[in-house]
């Protein structure tokens, strides 16, 4: 307005004298006044040559000359644009009388300042000069570069509006989100364009301008629409700009709520702009002196916005970091314009604490660098979740020991480094004995303080060696280097210590525990075989009671390998016909005549040849088989024995083999009946073998499936009788039918006639048949008839056959010559 105001009292005094020759000494005193007391600066310069002709007081100060130097020189001197372009800028002054530029102009001490020139032409006694107001604007060069900046590379959508609210701006994120042309929206109100048809009401813009008005800012989450009408979500965020207190516009900044994550990963400019932003904002100058940080920044570091402007980002170093490393952050920050990482640094407190900071520079129009911009947040609390997390990772959650996960990662790397140091190292693989029945007693958190009480006792015997639960009741302790020379040593340590109680709650318990040990590289060479070695010999260690250790060889190897195949081949043994049953008769020892039959599995596996019951049955126990094979034998015994019947070879009976396992099972007794009624075989029929075992077994599925057997006339017959610890009572309350000795006593009936005797007077007393089994010699068979046995089963009459076979002697069934 001052520049405005002089140039028109200039061209009125100019317009004067040229109308008049003669003018009065006041006029000349007024212009004199006008031009040399003027507060921004004036030059006088000849449009011939350039050369400055006068210059006022604000112009010396400007420039930094004395008046008499800077009359000395031309405009060409103080001005950067070449000569020709200033002369064709004086020329045009000339023919237009006047003339607005903006040029750099070199000071005396060499800043080049920006400066806007208001000229005019004056004639004076004759001759043409331009005059020249000269306005610095390098500071609002300055502050238009950094707010062009801010606007442009703001990650979120501005739009500029006017008084009346019509859009005078956008930026280019505006027309990325909006999916709009300037040209398409310059002019409209956001109303016009980006409200969804169902906001598209007066009173929803006045209530938004009314808001505007009243608090000076809005910050609502709304919905707007793009240009193809796709809705969307954003936060919207507007307020008033002001001149000098004057409203001259208004800023609206649009965020894409549905792609927030990524917005926040931008959220860098917006931070200079809203002072309650979460994170930790500060600004620097080119030289990396603080001039703003936001209140997030001193809660984090604790420094007053006061305490840092002014000063360097250095204050807040740890000393964690060496020269190399903030060396290399600013030169990414030189050479990519930002860097981010985590950094230690120090609060005010002097507490270090982790940090996560990003840096970057703003650059002004001149594309020199203008601000540095970083953001910061306090990690502290991510960090110890971190550790946290690694604790999950690393560590068994029950006991503390390390994990599954770290025991074989770390074993990868003993053995890597024992391999190349060629030293020693040793797996131990150890579990708790029958700890599946203290959690099935006494229940699952007894069990869970047994484990923790074993682990302590561990870490206490092996408190130099790595020791991991890797599942379960399953432990792992790695030795290496010297450590193995004392890996028995210490395992007999804590076997000793086994022998004292574990004091759980109110329960007294005494724990065994079965031990392998693999040694590298003997018993393998990486993790998995060196784990496998040392489970496999601490499963040999099991066949041992009492706490006892293993180590690992090659037949154990070959022993496990074969189970794992009969596991493997049990599964499709039925379906493939492989089973088949061998019949051994029962002699009633009066009449020397069959009188039953023993079924007797027999496995005929392709690849591994004729398998005994005693190699798969356990087997079929563990892997839970037992059940179907189980059924299979009853169902194809009973058939053989009814067919057997029907063809006239009498009332023979039929002696079936049943495990515990499958007595343990509710529906036994259920499907024995029904097979029993499909074949329409009488159950009287049918003796089931048991073994001690079970008739002492105090099961309540075991008693279930008794009573229900019994009742339906199923007998039972005691198997191996005498090497168990079977009560009379017992036997009599079980209802039992039968005892069949073991052949151990016949073989060695020299010995064993007290315990034979015996077995005859138990049998005899409670009104119960007796069985000799393995009679193989006629002496035997003697002794046995004159001491009132009544059957009897061995070599000496038949081995086991098949049923072909058997069928062809129950057609002699005559065995009188073997008394002769």
């Amino acid at each position: 307005m001052k520049t405005i105001k002089f140039l028109d009292n200039l061209r009125t005094l100019t317009f004067y004298k040229s109308k008049r020759s003669n003018v009065s000494s006041s006029v000349n005193d007024f212009y004199k006044v006008l031009f040399d007391r003027n507060e921004l600066p004036i030059l006088v310069v000849d449009p011939e040559g350039g050369s400055i002709d006068d210059a006022n007081l604000s112009a010396i100060k400007f420039y930094g000359y004395t008046k008499e130097i800077l009359l000395s020189k031309t405009i060409y001197d103080i001005n950067q644009l070449t000569k020709d372009e200033i002369n064709q800028k004086m020329n045009s002054v000339v023919e237009t009388n006047e003339g607005a530029f903006y040029f750099k102009h070199i000071t005396n001490n060499g800043d080049i300042k920006d400066v806007q020139v208001d000229s005019i032409k004056v004639t004076i006694m004759g001759k043409e000069f331009i005059y020249s107001i000269i306005t610095d604007i390098t500071q609002t060069n300055i502050e238009r570069s950094f707010f062009d900046t801010l606007f442009e590379q703001s990650p979120y959508s501005i739009a500029i509006l006017d008084m009346d609210y019509r859009i005078v701006n956008i930026n280019e994120n505006f027309k990325r989100l909006f999916q709009y042309k300037a040209e398409e929206v310059i002019g409209l109100t956001p109303h016009d364009v980006i409200y969804p048809d169902s906001f598209k009401s007066n009173n929803t813009l006045q209530g938004n301008i009314n808001k505007i008005e009243e608090t000076g800012l809005i910050k609502v989450e709304t919905e707007r629409r793009r240009k193809d009408g796709t809705p969307i979500q954003v936060e919207l965020i507007s307020f008033p700009i002001f001149n000098k207190d004057q409203h001259i516009s208004t800023y609206v900044l649009y965020l894409d709520q549905t792609k927030q994550y990524k917005v926040k990963k931008q959220n860098q400019l917006l931070a200079n702009v809203l002072k309650n932003n979460s994170e930790g904002v500060m600004i620097t100058n080119p030289s990396k002196e603080i001039e703003w940080v936001n209140e997030a920044f001193s809660e984090i570091t604790g420094y007053k916005k006061e305490e840092v402007l002014g000063k360097t980002p250095s204050l807040l170093q740890s000393g964690l970091h060496d020269k190399d490393f903030y060396q290399h952050m600013w030169e990414q920050i030189t050479t990519q314009g930002v860097w981010s990482g985590e950094i230690w640094n120090k609060n005010k407190q002097g507490k270090l604490y982790p940090e996560w900071l990003k840096i970057f520079s703003i650059n002004d129009t001149q594309n020199e660098i203008a601000n540095y911009v970083g953001i910061l947040s306090d990690i502290s609390e991510k960090k110890e979740w971190e550790e946290r997390i690694d604790n999950l990772i690393y560590n068994d959650n029950l006991t503390g020991l390390y994990n599954r996960f770290y025991i074989t990662k770390t074993l990868d790397c003993e053995l890597q480094n024992a391999a190349k140091e060629q030293d020693d190292l040793v797996v131990i693989y150890c579990d708790i004995d029958q700890f599946k029945n203290i959690n099935d007693s006494l229940g699952h958190s007894v069990g869970d303080l047994v484990l923790r009480a074993f682990s302590s006792k561990l870490l206490k015997t092996f408190d130099q060696s790595l020791v991991g639960r890797i599942g379960g009741d399953e432990f792992v302790i790695i030795m290496n280097g010297q450590l193995t020379k004392y890996a028995t040593t210490k395992l007999n340590d804590f076997i000793d210590e086994l022998k004292s109680p574990f004091y759980i709650n109110e329960h007294e318990l005494y724990i065994q525990s079965s031990f392998g040990i693999a040694r590298f590289p003997k018993d393998g060479i990486d993790t998995e075989s060196m784990l496998m070695s040392a489970d496999i010999a601490m499963y040999k260690a099991k066949e041992t009671s009492g706490s006892h250790f293993e180590f690992y060889t090659d037949i154990l190897k070959d022993s496990i390998h074969r189970e794992f195949m009969i596991r493997n081949f049990l599964n499709r043994a039925i379906e493939s016909d492989e089973f088949i049953l061998h019949y051994q008769p029962i002699i009633d020892l009066k009449s020397l005549s069959i009188v039953g039959s023993e079924a007797l599995i027999r496995w005929n596996q392709p690849n591994l040849g004729f398998l005994a019951p005693v190699q798969f049955i356990p087997i079929a126990e563990r892997t839970g088989d037992i059940d179907a094979i189980g059924k299979w034998v009853l169902k194809e015994a009973c058939i053989q024995t009814k067919k057997w019947q029907e063809d006239g070879f009498g009332d023979l009976s039929i002696s079936v083999n049943i495990s515990v396992k499958q007595l343990e099972n509710k529906l036994f007794s259920h499907t024995v009946i029904k097979t029993l009624n499909e074949v329409q075989l009488s159950p009287e029929y049918l003796y089931l073998e048991i073994t001690e075992e079970s008739s002492i077994s105090d099961s309540i599925k075991i008693q279930e499936n008794y009573n229900k057997l019994t009742e339906f006339g199923v007998h039972f017959s005691v198997d191996d009788f005498g090497t168990g610890y079977s009560s009379l009572s017992k036997l009599n309350e079980l209802r039992i039918d039968q005892l069949k000795s073991d052949k151990s006593f016949i073989d060695d009936l020299e010995v064993s006639k007290k315990i034979v005797d015996t077995i005859l007077s138990i049998g005899k007393n409670l009104n119960l048949s007796v069985v000799a089994e393995g009679i193989e010699t006629k002496e035997q068979l003697q002794y046995l008839i004159g001491n009132g046995c009544d059957l009897g089963q061995g070599y000496l009459f038949s081995k086991p056959k098949s049923s072909l076979e058997y069928e062809k002697m129950l057609k002699r069934n005559y065995f009188k010559s073997f008394l002769i």
